[in-house]
């Protein structure tokens, strides 16, 4: 088993913490999983804890309940594609939802997930929340879905100008 640890932090100047996370692992036929899952509330919109805990319970049922069957005839590329495909049902969710309650209208969460079978992983992404790989210096294994980051690297933005827009936003 992988030592693991999660823990939140409300962030400066927020009124609540809309961050939640997911730590999963099993061991099966000798192979070890991992899921490990953040998820960080949108602060500019309103609900984002509703939005955040909402993905992390599909993943946890996702993980508990679905991975596992038929797993011997999946191999990662399989794992990861049935991820990225629950993801854009979640997003379809949320949407569903904010559309039709007046209290989770505009809501939203990042995404960051890293899957691991035995020596084996992927990461995916979404927003603004990062993984990083640490060795002896810190790298960046994702990069920011934000427009800023977007337009910095359409070469629209210089880095100062992208650098000034998110601490405006945020």
């Amino acid at each position: 088993m992988i030592d693991t640890i999660g823990m939140t932090d409300i962030g400066n100047g927020r009124p609540s913490n809309q961050d939640a996370y997911l730590l999963r692992q099993k061991e099966k036929n000798g192979k070890l999983y991992l899921l490990a899952v953040v998820c960080d509330g949108m602060g500019g919109l309103k609900k984002g804890e509703i939005a955040s805990h909402y993905i992390v319970e599909v993943l946890k049922q996702w993980f508990d309940e679905t991975l596992f069957d038929g797993l011997e005839t999946m191999g990662i590329d399989m794992i990861e594609q049935n991820l990225i495909d629950l993801i854009r049902r979640i997003n379809q969710n949320l949407l569903l939802m904010s559309r039709r309650m007046e209290e989770t209208k505009s809501m939203g969460s990042t995404l960051t997930l890293l899957f691991v079978e035995e020596h084996e992983f992927f990461v995916l992404n979404v927003g603004d929340s990062r993984t990083y790989w640490f060795d002896r210096d810190r790298k960046f294994v994702t990069t920011d879905h934000t427009l800023a980051e977007l337009e910095l690297r359409a070469g629209h933005l210089t880095k100062e100008q992208a650098k000034k827009i998110r601490e405006d936003i945020f």
